[in-house]
């Protein structure tokens, strides 16, 4: 069910400043369309937040978001948050671009040891 999105989203947004991860994730998760909750669900999936830390599922939607035409900004674990100078917020393409990076390279790191 596709619903009110940004009302979604709004509501993922208040889950996830609370700490409750599950329930962001739902919220998000039922917007599959949507390049902002599409790349929300990502940032819950390369983090763990909620899920099971994946950085497969990250790149996959991260890749999904960008495709739908995502140009927001990351979002901030508290840590970054706390980190950053812009009050937690990466700037949006390069943010993606650099969690996607990392995923890689956590992928490509998995594949190597596997094959060792």
């Amino acid at each position: 069910m596709q619903g009110d999105v940004p009302a979604a989203r709004q509501l993922g947004d208040l889950h996830y400043d609370r700490g409750d991860y599950p329930e962001a994730m739902q919220e998000w998760s039922t917007h599959s369309t949507d390049a902002q909750c599409v790349h929300n669900v990502a940032h819950l999936y390369e983090w763990g937040l909620g899920v099971e830390q994946s950085a497969a599922e990250a790149l996959r939607m991260y890749k999904k978001a960008a495709s739908l035409g995502f140009s927001g900004r990351k979002r901030a674990t508290a840590a970054e948050a706390d980190a950053s100078p812009y009050g937690g917020l990466a700037s949006g393409l390069a943010g993606a671009r650099l969690a996607v990076s990392e995923a890689l390279r956590e992928v490509a790191g998995a594949v190597v040891s596997h094959h060792s």
